[in-house]
Order: C-alpha cells, then structure tokens, then sequence
C-alpha cells in the first residue's frame, strides 16, 4: 500500500485528565502518512516538510504521546517510502525529472 498521497495536515485527538479532546497538530504545511507498523500499533510513519516545503522528511511518530523521531532527512528529493510487514524501511522512490541524471 502506497502513502496517502492527499496533502493534509495530520491531526491527533487525545483525551485530557478532565476527559476532554484536545486536538494537535506539527504546525508544518503538510504531512504524508505513510505506514502504520502491524507490530507497533502506538507508531505511524509519517513525512512532514518543515525543513523543506519541497521534500518531507521521514518520520516515526508515537500516537499516544505525540513524540517524533527523524528517521532520514530528505536531502535527495525522494517522494516516497516502502516498508515491509515488520515495519522496516525498505524502499525509497523518486521521481525521474529532465534534470536527473540517473
């Protein structure tokens, strides 16, 4: 399953002592979900562009807290990533331009 392609802002909802919602959100223009690890339900991967409003960076982010942790800086222009039924990163894709050389 490929990411959700749709660039929108991720949001969580997280119930406070008094039992009310208080929504979240990581103030960056967009963000990609990309994988929800089968054997780590409290973990999504996810791309935010906060450094570079070109290219997001490939984070993993705990649900419960709202933690994240850089997983790649995106410095090549990769537009996608890949994980296997573990969880693990296995493929990055880009997309070929006029000026990619490869």
């Amino acid at each position: 399953m490929g990411p959700l392609r749709a660039r929108r802002k991720l949001y969580a909802n997280k119930a406070d002592s008094r039992g009310e919602c208080r929504e979240g959100t990581w103030g960056v223009p967009s963000s990609v979900a990309y994988e929800v690890p089968r054997n780590e339900p409290d973990a999504i991967y996810i791309g935010l562009n906060n450094r570079d409003a070109r290219w997001h960076d490939l984070y993993k982010l705990r649900i419960s807290s709202g933690e994240r942790q850089l997983i790649r800086e995106n410095t090549d222009r990769l537009d996608g990533y890949q994980f296997d039924n573990a969880g693990k990163l296995r493929l990055a894709t880009f997309q070929k331009t006029a000026t990619t050389s490869c």
